[in-house]
């Protein structure tokens, strides 16, 4: 989430937890968990500064829509996929490790 404030800079944070419109957050740059409430529908950062929330899921545009090309694999994989499956244990199969990949918040994959 993204937390606006007054003077225009704004921070990123982390929710933590989400108990009755009270919202604890992780804050960039700051050492203590903050906490941000929504009160008459302000928000309020540790009950004091009047701040504007956007959150992630909010901000993001139009998606492209998935195509059946982008879920399907390389018969190459494929086959690597259906012999482990298919194998006792990881041993019986020699599978090539590529580097994983990490989706940030709000990607989307088959």
């Amino acid at each position: 989430m993204t937390i606006h404030h007054i003077n225009g800079t704004q921070t990123e944070a982390i929710i933590l937890s989400n108990h009755e419109g009270r919202l604890r957050v992780a804050i960039e740059g700051w050492e203590d968990v903050a906490e941000v409430a929504s009160l008459h529908g302000q928000w309020l950062l540790n009950d004091i500064e009047p701040v504007h929330v956007t959150f992630a899921w909010e901000s993001q545009g139009k998606r492209e829509a998935v195509s059946l090309d982008d879920c399907i694999c390389s018969p190459k994989l494929g086959s690597s996929l259906i012999r482990l499956l298919n194998a006792d244990s990881e041993s019986d199969v020699e599978v090539e490790m590529r580097p994983m990949l990490v989706l940030s918040a709000g990607a989307s994959f088959c």
